[in-house]
């Protein structure tokens, strides 16, 4: 069951507060400050779909990332101190045609991210 909204460019997207916390200082910062059952909190600098793709990262640990939109995400990722992506050297980018897959850098992690 979902806990948090968030409102991304006025449009709504659900997540779980503990999760979002414990992958991002930011978000955790933001939630003890509003200490509600159900917060909303807002973004406006952040689309929809960047969100809902942070998002499949943070639950996933992989997502699909067309190449065209990987910089907006990579910034926006950055802006929310997104554990595992924030940083290019934390995780793996795979090119496969005009798409790339996006992981979590762990054991399996044998070579250098790829742009």
């Amino acid at each position: 069951m979902d806990n948090v909204t968030l409102v991304c460019k006025g449009e709504e997207v659900k997540a779980h507060q503990v999760i979002l916390a414990a992958f991002s200082p930011l978000f955790k910062k933001l939630l003890i400050e509003k200490s509600q059952s159900h917060p909303i909190i807002i973004f406006n600098d952040i689309t929809k779909e960047e969100m809902i793709t942070l998002l499949e990262f943070i639950y996933k640990g992989k997502v699909n990332v067309n190449k065209a939109s990987l910089q907006s995400l990579l910034k926006a990722a950055k802006n929310l101190q997104i554990r595992g992506i924030k940083h290019v050297s934390n995780f793996h980018i795979v090119n496969t045609g005009t798409d790339c897959v996006i992981d979590k850098c762990g054991s399996l992690c044998t070579h250098e991210c790829v742009f």
